[in-house]
Parts: C-alpha cells; sequence; structure tokens
C-alpha cells in the first residue's frame, strides 16, 4: 500500500516556511526566532520541533521542496538548454531571498545545501541528455563538479547585465557543458 503524506503535516511545514519568508523581508534572519515563526502560524514550539530541528532544518527543507518544483519544471523543457535556461531563471528570481539566507549565520550550511541540490540537478540533465558519455565516470565527475562551481559563482555575482542577457548565458553554458571535454 502506498504512503500518502500527511496532509495536516505538509500545510504546518508550508506555513512555517511562508512565515520564515515573510520575516526575513521583515528583518535579518538572525534576529528570527522559533517563537517568530510560532507566533506568525499560531502553532504551539513543540509543533515546530516536531517537524523541524532548528531554522537551518526550516530553510533546508523550503530550499528542497521550492528545488523539486523547479526541477519538475525543468523536465517539462524540450532540451536541456531550455532547462538550464529555466533553472536559472528560478535562480535569478529567487536570489534576493537565497542572498539574505546566504549573508546569515546559515550561510555555509545553505551554500552546501544548494551546491548538492544543483550537482544533483546537472548529473540528471547529464545523464538524461547523454552527456559525458565519451569521457570516464572520474571524468564526468570533474566536469560537473567545474560546472556546478561555475553556475555557483555566476549565482553569487550576477549583475543586472547578466539578467538581461540571461538567455546567451544560458545558450554559452549549456554549449559549454555539452561539449564533454575539460574546459581548462
Amino acid at each position: 500500500m502506498e504512503r500518502r503524506p500527511n496532509t495536516a503535516s505538509q500545510q504546518t511545514k508550508q506555513a512555517l516556511a511562508a512565515a520564515l519568508k515573510e520575516l526575513m523581508a521583515q528583518k535579518p534572519i538572525e534576529n528570527i526566532t522559533i517563537h517568530d515563526l510560532t507566533e506568525h502560524c499560531g502553532i504551539r514550539r513543540q509543533t515546530f520541533y516536531y517537524h523541524f530541528e532548528d531554522i537551518p532544518d526550516l530553510m533546508a527543507w523550503s530550499l528542497r521542496r521550492n528545488f523539486d518544483r523547479v526541477i519538475a519544471q525543468c523536465q517539462t523543457q524540450k532540451n536541456g538548454e531550455e532547462a538550464l535556461r529555466y533553472l536559472l531563471s528560478a535562480a535569478v528570481n529567487a536570489r534576493p531571498m537565497l542572498k539574505k539566507g546566504m549573508q546569515s549565520n546559515y550561510g555555509e550550511e545553505l551554500e552546501r545545501q544548494l551546491e548538492g541540490l544543483l550537482m544533483d540537478f546537472l548529473s540528471h540533465v547529464a545523464a538524461s541528455r547523454g552527456l559525458y558519455a565519451r569521457v570516464s565516470a572520474r571524468e564526468a565527475e570533474l566536469l560537473l563538479r567545474y560546472h556546478c562551481g561555475g553556475v555557483m559563482f555566476l549565482l553569487r555575482d550576477w549583475k543586472e547585465q547578466d539578467t538581461a542577457e540571461l538567455d546567451a548565458i544560458a545558450h554559452r553554458l549549456y554549449q559549454m557543458m555539452i561539449r564533454e571535454e575539460n574546459p581548462l
């Protein structure tokens, strides 16, 4: 028998994630407390701890959930380049919130989570599109790490001009990825 997710549990998690997002718009994340979140949602403190260990755990859950939605949309795109374009566009839209999180005490953990999710995405795209088929597994791993690092750097240092040139950037990045050779 297939297990169905507990709807009430998911609603509570979603409410806490929405509360965190709203509170992050009002003040630095370091100043947001469990009390702030539970008061905002009208739930007890114990309910928060039933679902999450701490605020970084809530942030990680929210990031994974949002990333899963983006990945689902990427998979509906007609090709790998369109999928990468969609991913970049979603990342640019989420950048203000991510930037606040990255500049907080939780920045290192958030960045590790984001890098892991991005690496999973790039690995999936490479596998599903047959990229890196002519290189060894070790070389493919190095190329994926290289491209993941490059995309992370671009997102960290994103400029307004980059937003205007998003299509061209996605095209060039994808062309570099499908070359199947070490770009160094």
